[in-house]
């Protein structure tokens, strides 16, 4: 019979606890060589509030990461240590820990995992941006040398990880967490007071929260570009950009603002737009699952342009780009984006017949070390 595992996921961020959902979802309704999952937030999240959010609205069960010297910037390497160990130790059965994406939490407990000795599954992963000094691109490269699994959701991500890791499994699976958000959507129905889908002048739905991005020159320059387009759009805020529009003076009449929503309304109102604009890199995604184009305003051009995924790239804070790319997104309409459903039990029963078959229990990391610089 094969042997129960307690998966400790250690995520962060909003988006990441997000996808939490998807994970706690699948894993209560199909059987699976998942025991037990723990999900460790680190508290990265800036705003409390809007990190609560996906909890209240999506029923996500996480725990917080003790620590010593109370709330307020991120946790040490050695109390996310101490989580996972604790929290993990319980079940006496296996234990594994799972980072995603490219944030601070995902370095986090990727170093925590290296220093237990615990096998890390790293998913989303890829090497992201060349461009020199780009944080989250050199994220992406520390933990992936560490990594025991490596599951990304493209064959083209698969291409670079078996480059800078040649050997290393790499699993490819569609994304689970899109499959999710196209289930809400359907559960919850249309969006109250959005225009009909398909509808010329229909708002766009607008999102802007990076810190890169949050600057009234970058903020300026989409209002300009959106005009110049005549377009108009649903403005979604979040605390810091209330404080930056109060510095900037009264918002264009073509933008709307409203207060931030909960992530089942939030993609309620991208279903029932023509378009995005946004400078996540979850978002475009999470468009492109409801038929949706957008346009991503990045602070670097590393990843080339997406248009085939629906998604037009702009760099830089040059409005008559953004307006090119709305004019691009919108004359093609509505998008397809190819997608076989995925759940993570799947994921993760393959990534544990993996580490049965490469990391025999008590065996050193895939590095062969006990710390990641």
């Amino acid at each position: 019979m094969d042997e129960k595992w307690t998966i400790v996921a250690v995520v962060g961020t909003r988006p990441q606890i997000i996808k939490c959902a998807a994970m706690q979802e699948d894993l209560r309704g199909n059987a699976s060589r998942v025991d037990r999952l723990v999900l460790l937030d680190t508290g990265q999240h800036y705003d409390p509030e809007l990190a609560a959010l996906p909890r209240t609205d999506l029923g996500v069960d996480v725990d917080v990461v003790p620590r010593s010297g109370g709330s307020g910037g991120d946790p040490t390497v050695e109390e996310v240590h101490d989580a996972v160990v604790t929290r993990s130790a319980a079940s006496g059965g296996p234990r594994a820990v799972l980072v995603m994406g490219d944030t601070r939490s995902t370095l986090l407990g990727a170093r925590a995992a290296v220093r237990a000795g615990l096998p890390l599954v790293y998913a989303e992963a890829g090497l992201g941006s060349r461009t020199p000094g780009h944080r989250e691109s050199e994220i992406r490269r520390a933990v992936v040398k560490h990594a025991d699994v490596l599951v990304c959701w493209s064959e083209s991500a698969a291409a670079g990880l078996h480059v800078a890791r040649p050997g290393a499994p790499v699993l490819v699976f569609d994304d689970p967490h899109l499959g999710f958000v196209r289930r809400q959507v359907a559960m919850a129905g249309p969006a109250a007071g959005v225009p009909t889908p398909g509808v010329r002048d229909a708002p766009a739905v607008l999102t802007l929260h990076k810190s890169w991005t949050l600057r009234p020159e970058v903020v300026t320059a989409v209002f300009e570009a959106l005009a110049e387009q005549r377009q108009r759009a649903v403005l979604l805020l979040t605390p810091q950009l209330r404080r930056l529009l109060e510095t900037m003076g009264p918002v264009p009449g073509h933008v709307e603002p409203r207060d931030g929503r909960t992530p089942r309304e939030t993609w309620r109102l991208v279903a029932a737009a023509p378009f995005l604009v946004t400078d996540s890199g979850t978002m475009p995604r999470e468009a492109a699952i409801l038929g949706r184009r957008s346009v991503l305003v990045r602070a670097f051009s590393g990843n080339g342009d997406l248009i085939d995924r629906g998604i037009a790239v702009v760099a830089g804070t040059d409005s008559a780009g953004i307006a090119a790319a709305i004019a691009r997104v919108r004359r093609a309409g509505p998008f397809d984006l190819p997608y076989r459903a995925t759940g993570w039990h799947e994921i993760l029963d393959r990534a544990l017949d993996v580490l049965r078959e490469t990391r025999p229990p008590n065996a050193e990391p895939a590095s062969g070390r006990r710390s990641i610089d």
